[in-house]
């Protein structure tokens, strides 16, 4: 019997993001008689490390080394990638997998040390997460990054809105972009989801958020929704949760405050497991200006909460099949919103109705074993990879 491909994954830390999510569902999940999965964090920190599987070996680069003295731009990434090259070259890896372009330049650059095969995944629109996130120097990392997934044995893109935005906006071969969906386990979403009651009160109309507090994800649009539909006095049952942390969130609150929705509109902040929240809303809303392949939208279409979603950019027109198992509304568009969750409190039947199909298309099409034997594949593809 063949030894194990060793595959290493590799991001920023396990903090409470998307990405990290489901690097962990694919650790969890991956045959351990075929594949011995290994993690390598820049930072050792983060709310999701009580939720690595206790067989991965896992590095941190923080853990072992101190800032320099002397910082000049391009030092500590480097010094980082000659590390992770001698843990490729300790641990034996077959194949690197990197997540996120930060990653992806961290790793490109470490398997040009040891060379390793590679796979990269891009789980959000490039066109504009690359400018939200490059910090300068937009012009070299887009020429770098082209350049990183170009060498990559296999590119993922998240979504087939992201696949054909990383092919025109890297210029990348069709044949090496391929598109593996997010995946989710069910069973472990309805144990999760059914953990706790959270506090919401009978006779309201819950509406509730989730995700990072930062611009791209539309959350100040969907206070102003909110405060919209309350000063016209339709929705006095109208109760908003935003789940999550992040920098906006004194913005947030100061617009609360500011529309003097304080008794409407609650900042919950992180939670380890948002479920139930999502569980027992009447309505779960995804406001973001634009999206990859939202997490939380699968998870609240797959316990079974009406949904409603921005028609932004890849992602959610997919997953909800331009609004057969949810409603769409343009990004950025706070009276568009409104309407929306409007209609939803004033006529809930039509959204819950939708509910069930909902939960199916997650189970068909975003299952957790479906998407582990696409990238079980890849990475065997991976390993043999001669390029």
């Amino acid at each position: 019997m063949p030894a194990p491909i060793r595959v290493m994954f590799l991001l920023g830390s396990l903090d409470a993001g998307g990405s990290e999510r489901q690097t962990l569902e694919i650790l969890r999940g991956l045959d351990r008689a075929s594949f011995q999965p290994l993690l390598y964090t820049v930072y050792g920190k983060g709310g999701l490390q009580e939720q690595l599987p206790g067989d991965v070996v896992r590095c941190s680069y923080w853990d072992r080394f101190e800032n320099p003295r002397l910082r000049f731009p391009g030092r500590i990434l480097y010094r980082q990638a000659r590390d992770l090259a001698s843990v490729l070259a300790s641990e034996q890896v077959d194949v690197l997998c990197d997540r996120n372009f930060h990653m992806t330049m961290l790793g490109a650059l470490a398997c040009r040390f040891r060379r390793t095969p590679r796979i990269s995944v891009v789980s959000s629109d490039p066109t504009r997460d690359l400018p939200a996130g490059a910090r300068g120097y937009l012009w070299l990392k887009r020429y770098f990054l082209r350049m990183a997934y170009r060498r990559a044995a296999r590119v993922v893109a998240v979504s087939e809105g992201v696949r054909e935005a990383v092919l025109r906006y890297y210029r990348l071969p069709a044949d090496q972009v391929i598109t593996i969906g997010n995946l989710f386990d069910l069973r472990r979403i309805d144990a999760m989801a059914d953990a706790y009651a959270p506090p919401m009160q009978d006779g309201c109309f819950h509406v509730v958020s989730a995700g990072r507090l930062q611009a791209e994800k539309g959350t100040q649009i969907l206070v102003e929704a909110a405060g919209r539909l309350i000063s016209r006095g339709t929705a006095d049952s109208l109760r908003l949760w935003i789940l999550g942390d992040g920098p906006l969130a004194g913005q947030l609150d100061e617009t609360i405050r500011r529309l003097r929705l304080e008794q409407r509109v609650f900042l919950v902040g992180y939670q380890a497991n948002p479920l139930p929240y999502i569980k027992h809303a009447d309505l779960f809303c995804l406001p973001s200006l634009y999206e990859g392949m939202p997490n939380a939208l699968a998870e609240a279409m797959a316990c079974g909460t009406p949904v409603l979603a921005t028609d932004c950019p890849s992602g959610p027109y997919e997953m909800l099949r331009g609004g057969q198992f949810g409603g769409l509304v343009p990004p950025a568009d706070p009276a568009a919103l409104a309407e929306a969750i409007q209609s939803a409190i004033d006529n809930p039947a039509p959204w819950r109705a939708r509910t069930q199909a909902a939960r199916l298309h997650v189970e068909q099409h975003y299952g957790a074993e479906i998407g582990l034997s696409a990238y079980e594949n890849a990475f065997r593809d991976a390993a043999e990879w001669k390029g």
